[in-house]
């Protein structure tokens, strides 16, 4: 797949539409989040970390993530994994 066609202001805008909804780790936590500017602000007990709009992009470059030791370099890897793999924010773009 070619990600250099991905819009990380597309996928931004459909991450902050879709701020305070619930979403799931691979493993089926639930979380939620709130957005403000670029960063992330995580609702979940087992984290306070921030994920940017920056961190997101760079996940970008390795969608569709199969396994979240693939961006486990990144902060809070199994928040953005349960973010950018949700059918909400990947149209099916990936």
């Amino acid at each position: 797949m070619d990600n250099k066609n991905i819009d990380i202001n597309v996928i931004w805008d459909r991450i902050v539409n879709h701020q305070g909804q619930v979403f799931h780790q691979k493993k089926g936590k639930p979380f939620s989040y709130s957005v403000d500017r670029n960063t992330i602000h995580l609702k979940s007990d087992a984290i306070t970390r921030p994920i940017t709009k920056r961190e997101i992009e760079k996940a970008l470059d390795i969608v569709p993530i199969k396994s979240v030791s693939e961006v486990q370099h990144l902060q809070a890897p199994a928040y953005i994994n349960g973010i950018l793999m949700d059918a909400r924010i990947r149209e099916n773009l990936w």
